[in-house]
Formats: C-alpha cells, sequence, structure tokens
C-alpha cells in the first residue's frame, strides 16, 4: 500500500508547484490527539488529505508529539515548505530550531 500511495503523493504535490495564480492551493493543517495523549497532524491542499504524520518525523519509533503546540510547529512548517514550493521533508535540525520535545 505504501508503495503505491507514496508516488501518487509525488504526483499531486508536483502538480500542486506547478498552480499558476489563477490556480492557487489551499494548504493548511489540522492537529489530532490521538488515543494515546499524543499529537499528530494532517496536512490538506484545499479539502484533500496529503499528509497525515502520525509521528513525529526523522525520529525512530512510532511517538506522537508531546503537546500540541509541538504538532502545529511542526504543522505550520510543512504548510509554509508547501507554499514555497519545496518538498514536505522535516530535518532533526530543524527539529531542534523548533524546539521539539521528544
Amino acid at each position: 500500500m505504501k508503495r503505491i500511495f507514496a508516488p501518487i503523493l509525488v504526483l499531486l504535490f508536483l502538480n500542486c508547484e506547478k498552480t499558476t495564480s489563477k490556480e492557487e492551493v489551499y494548504v493548511h493543517a489540522q492537529l489530532v490527539q490521538n488515543n494515546k495523549e499524543e499529537w499528530t497532524y494532517r496536512i490538506y491542499l484545499d479539502s484533500i488529505l496529503f499528509i497525515q504524520q502520525d509521528q513525529i518525523p526523522g525520529r525512530e519509533g512510532k511517538h506522537g508529539f508531546r503537546t500540541k503546540k509541538d504538532a502545529e510547529r511542526t504543522a505550520n512548517l510543512i504548510v509554509k515548505k508547501l507554499s514555497l514550493g519545496q518538498g514536505p521533508h522535516v530535518t532533526q535540525k530543524e527539529l531542534v530550531k523548533l524546539g521539539i520535545a521528544y
């Protein structure tokens, strides 16, 4: 399933990158608290789910964010990157700069 899903996401991302000012895509995040009392986020392109991040990116294991604020800061970084036409990846350095606790 992941092998099929990843290329679709790449195609969606590349398509959004080529939009003109008349075809702007609304990129936004939704914060969600899971049943472990951890926080996750979802990134939408218009109303289409583009990323569902259930764990801290780049961290080993499956752990969500400890606080809503941590999830929000990371989601906002992804929204900013996508809005600038950049890839949605997050580095360890960026997480440290954002002050993400894990």
